[in-house]
């Protein structure tokens, strides 16, 4: 059986992505190797959990998460060496050579783990883990690919940060045996920068076997759920309220998930006391379990994608909410950024696509919506037989998998 590498800078408990990606390719007959760094204590159960649910994968990880003496000097540290290497690569005075240094703390530990484990295959998450999925693949005589989960060089980062990351990719992904793109819009940004790489979209589905049962709801009261592990400003969120309140019916409800501060939620509340929105109906809730979200999700009319273009890659991405909410059950109510307007002219069954910064065209539109409806229950159950068909991600890794099958063909 073939061996493939998985490498991420992070921790696997922060990314779904991977690991429905290592599900997919260990279901199929590959053995897979996981190469990560455990720097959150907080998810380091939910981390250790995933690994038990699948101990056919072998791994290696370097722990520093812990709030012992030990992790806490390892952590020190690690923060002065980053702080370093973001001052030498926002000053552009240094070698191309060490941006891969430079850019992961961790880069030759995970590369001698990368080489070490002899995989055929080597697959990047983010920047970071490029240069070392490349180099071990060199050294194995393997193959080497990249998953961009976002439009790395337009995130908005500092130019520093930009040009290192530019630098990285176009060095090494002219490389790449292919790449996947968790957008169409971030492939085709990908495809015009290496066009003789094969690149493809895998966009951020979920299985069915995380789809919740169906919710029939009481419309007499409208539902809206938007979830995040950061709940925070530039998020389209203060926008929305204004749009409610425009709306002006009596009995909605906004859900919050995600961890908030305290000056963030107090400045939401202000917002939504001072527009005359019912103090109980703004709802704060904190993180849960992923397959919690799914469940709390379906037991709301609308599920909110409100993305604001202040990058490039803002405005290309799909977030994996967007495949949540289908799942669940949930009418969307989309801002009009270039991938969800993509997304919303090829599912226009699905709900809306709004201008955020319109309040009173967009409350006029979920007015229509609500009153033409029928039933909105009819609706979201359509939206919850679209999931259960074609938007998931049984059906999705179906892309992946030909990707790699045909590196053997």
């Amino acid at each position: 059986m073939k061996k493939i590498c998985i490498i991420t800078p992070g921790t696997i408990a922060s990314n779904p992505r991977l690991v429905k990606e290592a599900e997919a390719l260990s279901n199929s007959g590959y053995n897979v190797h996981l190469i990560y760094t455990r720097h959150v204590y907080y998810l380091v159960e939910t981390d250790q959990k995933i690994l038990d649910d699948h101990p056919e994968w072998t791994y290696d990880y370097l722990d520093w998460s812990s709030p012992d003496a030990a992790s806490k000097v390892k952590k020190m540290g690690s923060g002065i060496k980053r702080k370093i290497a973001n001052l030498i690569l926002e000053s552009k005075l240094y070698p191309g050579q060490l941006v891969p240094v430079l850019f992961n703390r961790f880069y030759c530990w995970q590369l001698y783990k990368a080489m070490s484990c002899k995989a055929d295959l080597y697959i990047a998450h983010y920047p970071e883990s490029i240069a070392i999925a490349a180099r071990a693949a060199k050294v194995n005589n393997a193959f080497f690919a990249f998953d961009a989960e976002d439009f790395h060089r337009g995130e908005g980062a500092s130019g520093g940060l930009t040009e290192a990351i530019s630098t990285l990719e176009d060095r090494f992904l002219p490389d790449a045996a292919y790449i996947t793109a968790a957008s169409p819009l971030i492939a085709k940004a990908y495809q015009k920068l290496y066009p003789g790489v094969k690149i493809t979209s895998l966009e951020n589905m979920f299985q069915l076997n995380k789809q919740p049962t169906f919710v029939e709801l009481d419309n007499n009261s409208l539902k809206f759920f938007w979830f995040s592990q950061t709940v925070g400003p530039k998020r389209g969120l203060e926008e929305f309220i204004k749009i409610l309140q425009v709306l002006g019916k009596k009995n909605v409800q906004l859900t919050l998930l995600g961890n908030c501060s305290t000056s963030y939620k107090t400045q939401l509340q202000n917002l939504w006391f001072t527009l005359g929105l019912k103090p109980e109906s703004l709802v704060f809730k904190m993180t849960v379990p992923e397959a919690e979200i799914f469940t709390l999700a379906a037991s709301h009319h609308f599920g909110l994608g409100l993305e604001i273009s202040h990058s490039i890659n803002r405005d290309i991405c799909l977030t994996n909410k967007i495949y949540t909410y289908i799942l669940s059950g949930n009418l969307l109510i989309l801002s009009n950024t270039s991938a969800q307007k993509n997304f919303y002219e090829k599912y226009p069954g699905v709900g809306l696509c709004i201008e955020l910064n319109d309040p009173e065209q967009a409350a006029a539109r979920i007015l229509h919506l609500i009153e033409s409806s029928g039933d909105i229950n009819a609706q979201r159950r359509e939206i919850y037989k679209l999931g259960q068909s074609t938007l998931n991600f049984d059906q999705e890794k179906k892309v992946l998998l030909k990707q790699v099958e045909n590196l053997w063909a």
